[in-house]
């Protein structure tokens, strides 16, 4: 496997990983305004 896709597959995770904390973010930000959390 080359640097290059190593490289790839670690932004990738990251990104991915960035957008799941976001999407649990928005979904409680959500439910708060909600009322069904606090």
């Amino acid at each position: 496997m080359s640097l290059m896709h190593e490289i790839l597959i670690y932004i990738y995770d990251l990104i991915r990983y960035a957008h799941n904390m976001y999407d649990f973010h928005t979904m409680y930000s959500f439910m708060h305004g909600l009322g069904l959390y606090g």
